[in-house]
């Protein structure tokens, strides 16, 4: 396994990504850690306290589009963020962390670990302000816009109406990205998100990676086609549980 680089890159003018031009406020460098994705990225985002039922929508979301060759953007939160990031290194597949600090200061810090691994799996860690700047709270909403624009979907799994999650799905609107969201039952508090944005007319309900990987594909995006044409098959429960 190779051995993550602990050094950031420094990306500015031209070496940062082209998507990134859709912001009216680009960042003019960012920092990275390892490898940005090389194809088709999906954010999949939401509360830092989801249900059980959520994580697990999360994780099989997260191996399946995964297995499709897609790469999964997230922020490397407590919650969802972690259970997609897992998922998509379980399944063999890219992760890319967005993040509001440097790998020397991270936040959450007990999450340190698992930044690591993504590196060191040919992912990355994607940070925008230098090394050894601890996470402000300017640096989130920055970290959502970068993550908006480099994705080329957003997948929100549970928040409450105020919450990061709604600022990253309204970034990405603005931006012209596809929103996918598992509907929420309206009794569920960590879920009325979801249905203020549904009344809004600012999301696509989600039953499964399909509904994602159907889109991407008709976008003509690298990848993605090819392995719903080889017969890519969704990871399903054992309808026992």
């Amino acid at each position: 396994m190779p051995q993550p680089a602990f050094a950031p890159r420094v990306l500015s003018a031209g070496s940062l990504p082209p998507r990134l031009a859709d912001l009216n406020d680009p960042p003019s460098e960012l920092f990275l850690w390892g490898q940005l994705p090389r194809g088709a990225a999906v954010a999949v985002v939401g509360t830092r306290k989801p249900s059980e039922a959520a994580l697990r929508f999360t994780r099989q979301l997260a191996r399946d589009l995964a297995r499709a060759g897609v790469a999964i953007l997230s922020g490397g939160a407590a919650g969802i963020d972690r259970a997609a990031h897992e998922a998509a290194l379980e399944a063999g597949g890219e992760t890319l962390v967005v993040a509001p600090s440097g790998l020397s200061r991270p936040y959450p810090a007990a999450h340190r670990a698992l930044f690591e691994r993504v590196v060191e799996a040919g992912g990355g860690y994607l940070s925008v302000v230098p090394d050894g700047n601890a996470a402000e709270p300017w640096c989130f909403f920055r970290r959502n816009s970068v993550m908006a624009a480099l994705a080329h979907a957003v997948v929100a799994v549970e928040c409450g109406v105020r919450s990061g999650t709604r600022n990253t799905t309204a970034r990405a609107r603005r931006l012209g990205r596809p929103v996918f969201w598992p509907p929420s039952p309206p009794w569920e508090p960590r879920g009325a998100g979801f249905l203020l944005e549904y009344r809004l007319g600012g999301v696509t309900p989600l039953c499964d990676a399909r509904d994602v990987l159907e889109n991407l594909r008709a976008r003509r995006l690298y990848g993605v086609g090819e392995a719903l044409q080889l017969g890519f098959e969704l990871e399903t429960e054992d309808p026992g549980d």
